[in-house]
């Protein structure tokens, strides 16, 4: 019989997942805004509708195609009728017989299907699109143009915060990651400390390649998950190497392996490139940590993943778009050290692991130094394409070390040796280089 106050005391434990501490998603949207969003897509173009589609699918976002606008507009009315209207309807400028833009614009202004919101989608960019204030997509078309696309549409004010916040996060080491297995083709010494380091961190195995004919020989015995290539490298640069993985005669065990781009340059003829070479997608330098993460979470599902950085120069000549490296450091009174150096934020990329910073920083001061000096013999002796690869990469660890100062003046030395400039200018630009070097070089020591 129980009696008040007395009995037996137990207790046990289960493991369960960490609630308060959910994982951290990118490129992703609250479940009520998926379930609210309704997609029209109006192409005939089978393979833009499949990678819409698999966008959407992936957002578990309602979604319908159709290659036509009589269709279009019939779905559209009809769904309006039964008070389940769609809420954003993407339409190909490349439509027969029909100017997308043109239907884009007549349909915005139908009253009977609002509220709709229109997005034209065009090959290519155009000056009016330019100085237009609608919201559009440029092909290719890449996963997160359509997420920041749709962001600006369902929720705006979210989409401006993320415009002006950069929210750099490396999580540790995630248990479903460690069977994935990838190769890095990278020869900057630097960069694929980089890269190891942020893919050490996720628990991911990872090889380096220094060039693409490394990356042949590689993949020519062993399976990889994924690779990361860089575009520009000496022996055998990224595009040739993924033309030559895609081509069954060069005997890679994995023809079809997924290949993501690294490179610098963010322009839409250079993402064109880079899928005519055989590659899948593309993130840019300096590596974003998010946007490795990404890329392994998504592309088992097909889903492709693509981030602007803002750093990157949107020009062919970014000498008479931008201040040159000297014009800046004479308008900084002081000198203005985050631009020399900003330790706070190349830290936050590194996931503010100091083992991996460290890493980083001695192998920057190890690498530049030389590679300084190799320009200089190569301009004496008149090899400028090897000279125009040497900025490069300079340019490139600059960039990943936040070392901005450094970074344009490399960026400014690649693009005079590739317009075959004068001897004397390329040896004044190298002076500036190397006197930039020397200014950052405390800063460095110090960290």
């Amino acid at each position: 019989m129980s009696e008040i106050g007395k009995g037996s005391t137990f207790w046990f434990s289960i493991e369960c997942s960490d609630i308060c501490n959910p994982k951290k998603k990118f490129y992703d949207f609250d479940d009520a805004l998926n379930k609210t969003t309704k997609i029209m897509v109006v192409s005939n173009n089978q393979r833009l509708q499949k990678e819409l589609v698999s966008f959407f699918r992936y957002w578990q976002m309602d979604n319908d195609c159709t290659t036509n606008i009589s269709d279009a507009l019939g779905k559209l009315f009809h769904a309006q009728l039964e008070n389940q209207p769609y809420s954003i309807c993407f339409i190909d400028e490349q439509l027969p017989k029909l100017s997308g833009k043109s239907v884009c614009e007549s349909i915005t202004h139908l009253k009977d299907i609002q509220p709709l919101v229109v997005v034209p989608i065009y090959s290519k960019t155009d000056e009016q699109l330019k100085t237009s204030k609608m919201i559009s997509l440029i092909r290719p078309i890449i996963y997160t143009d359509v997420y920041h696309c749709l962001m600006k549409i369902i929720d705006p004010d979210q989409s401006k915060k993320q415009e002006t916040i950069k929210d750099y996060y490396l999580p540790e080491s995630d248990n479903h990651l460690h069977n994935k297995k990838v190769l890095v083709v990278e020869d900057n010494k630097v960069n694929q400390k980089v890269a190891k380091g942020i893919l050490k961190r996720l628990g991911i195995h990872c090889d380096i390649a220094g060039n693409g004919q490394e990356a042949l020989s590689i993949l020519q015995k062993k399976e990889y998950d994924l690779v990361f290539m860089d575009v520009q490298m000496p022996v055998m640069d990224g595009l040739t190497a993924s033309r030559a993985i895609r081509n069954q005669s060069t005997k890679v065990l994995q023809p079809n392996i997924p290949i993501v781009a690294m490179t610098a340059h963010a322009m839409q003829d250079s993402r064109q490139e880079c899928l005519k070479a055989g590659m899948d997608d593309f993130i840019s330098k300096p590596i974003d940590p998010s946007e490795v993460f990404s890329v392994i979470e998504r592309f088992p599902n097909g889903v492709q993943v693509y981030q602007e950085n803002t750093m990157i120069e949107q020009t062919n000549d970014p000498l008479k778009s931008i201040q040159t490296g000297a014009e800046m450091m004479d308008d900084l009174e002081p000198v203005d050290e985050k631009y020399l150096f900003d330790y706070e934020k190349f830290a936050l990329r590194m996931g503010n692991d100091e083992e991996l910073v460290q890493m980083v920083i001695e192998e920057f001061m190890l690498d530049v130094p030389v590679r300084l000096d190799t320009l200089e013999r190569e301009i004496d002796t008149g090899n400028i394409e090897s000279a125009c690869i040497n900025a490069h990469s300079i340019k490139g660890s600059a960039a990943n070390l936040n070392a901005l100062h450094l970074k344009d003046l490399a960026s400014e030395l690649e693009h005079l040796a590739k317009d075959k400039a004068q001897t004397g200018e390329l040896v004044s630009k190298l002076k500036e280089l190397r006197q930039a070097f020397d200014k950052v070089k405390p800063f460095l020591e110090k960290s």
